[in-house]
């Protein structure tokens, strides 16, 4: 326990060095201690697919960041071409990859599927940090095709899925779409969206880590013994963006600022973003009609304080709409 407590102390301390490099070197040094500390908290002697998953996660990172390299050598070579273009979309590509956005998600719903709950969070939230400051600091106007694809991918990708590792890694390369987005028009927009996207997914996972589920077989089964389904309901319809849950209000700011500079994208956004909260609604509802107590009341009666607690993010949504008058 202590070991994996020092890899986690690294993780977090290469990506804050990452974070506030000052150098395309000091930052490419980050990434790579980053990673070589993800690698054994991945790694679990009880579960032999963690292994398969620690070594794909090992080879995607280390071809990105080779690629990084070479993007970044480029750039500060001086040459009589110019080819600046050409490192700049060797960089974005390295760093999409980093984060796991379409076209260069194929390693993401693969390895969260062999992963543990805990493992999954971390990715799905810290490791996006450290790509996503170096993309915002590079200044590279090259992400609106990343943009669409992700979220296109990402509607349709978890569409027929039945592991919830794999429906909430579509997730995640849908968010990183609109992600940067929110980039694309300021820093703060950014850090807010990523900050209430990183508490929806921790406390998701947490409930499923909780009530033991890792397929939507396991969501049934629950609705018949623990009436735990409807906490995984509100959390998912959070998570998809429903009003007036607390995942629709980053997703509102996002529309509003770019709705009168970027039309067809916005109405793209919408659209995809419909797409992921019918697959949502389609994974809970079933169970959700399975429920046989009279009440709401003893429904929320019979389940467990820590449903209640992980629930408590998905429910804030309701009076942080105030923030909008």
């Amino acid at each position: 326990m202590y070991i994996n407590m020092m890899f986690l102390g690294l993780l977090v301390i290469s990506a804050i060095v990452t974070m506030s490099a000052s150098s395309w070197f000091t930052a490419w040094m980050g990434l790579e201690v980053n990673l070589m500390m993800m690698i054994p908290l991945m790694a679990n002697k009880h579960n032999k697919m963690s292994s398969e998953a620690s070594m794909k996660y090992f080879m995607t990172q280390t071809m990105a960041s080779s690629f990084l390299m070479l993007g970044i050598l480029i750039l500060i070579t001086p040459t009589i071409w110019n080819f600046n273009i050409w490192s700049s979309i060797i960089i974005v590509s390295s760093l999409a990859t980093k984060l796991g956005a379409a076209p260069f998600h194929f390693w993401l719903p693969s390895t969260m599927m062999n992963l543990t709950w805990l493992n999954c969070i971390l990715l799905m939230t810290w490791q996006k940090i450290a790509p996503l400051c170096l993309m915002m600091s590079s200044k590279i106007n090259l992400t609106t095709p990343i943009i669409v694809l992700s979220t296109f991918i990402g509607a349709l990708g978890g569409f027929n899925q039945t592991n919830l590792k794999k429906i909430l890694a579509y997730s995640s390369i849908g968010h990183i779409g609109w992600m940067l987005t929110a980039m694309m028009i300021n820093e703060d927009l950014l850090i807010m969206y990523f900050s209430l996207y990183s508490l929806m997914v921790s406390t998701m996972s947490l409930v499923f880590l909780s009530n033991n589920m890792t397929s939507s077989s396991s969501i049934i089964q629950s609705s018949k013994t623990d009436n735990t389904n409807m906490f995984i309901f509100l959390n998912m319809l959070s998570l998809g963006g429903l009003p007036p849950f607390l995942g629709f209000l980053p997703k509102w700011l996002v529309i509003e600022n770019i709705m009168f500079h970027y039309p067809m994208l916005s109405i793209f956004l919408i659209i995809t973003s419909l797409i992921t909260l019918f697959y949502y609604v389609r994974l809970t509802y079933s169970s959700f009609l399975l429920i046989n107590t009279p009440s709401i009341l003893k429904m929320f009666q019979k389940s467990s304080p820590m449903n209640f607690i992980l629930t408590t993010p998905s429910i804030l949504g309701l009076p942080s709409f105030m923030y909008l008058y």
